[in-house]
């Protein structure tokens, strides 16, 4: 719903793991988790409006990519499902395939 534009601060606490807990770990730390996985986690989100002709809005995951790792990150509303982002560590290529 448009009543969630803007930024936001997010809490998230992994409150069970159904599945292989380590690769559930990876998969957190490749999204910019750090620290220890199990413990709360707060940073910054923001929602903006979805693309034009479309009702709602949509996660800004490379705004939020980038607040939790400090990368640098190429992330369009046109493909909301690509993220690449330039880190320490070399470039980053996520994908969402399926929801």
């Amino acid at each position: 719903p448009p009543a969630i534009l803007g930024e936001w601060q997010l809490y998230r606490v992994v409150s069970s793991v159904e599945g292989d807990a380590g690769q559930a770990e990876t998969a957190w730390r490749v999204l910019g988790g750090h620290g220890d996985f199990r413990k709360p986690e707060e940073h910054m989100i923001r929602f903006v409006p979805s693309r034009h002709g479309q009702v709602g809005v949509v996660a800004d995951r490379g705004w939020e990519y980038a607040q939790r790792t400090g990368a640098q990150v190429e992330w369009s509303i046109a493909q909301p499902d690509k993220l690449r982002a330039r880190t320490a560590a070399g470039v980053v290529t996520l994908a969402v395939v399926q929801r």
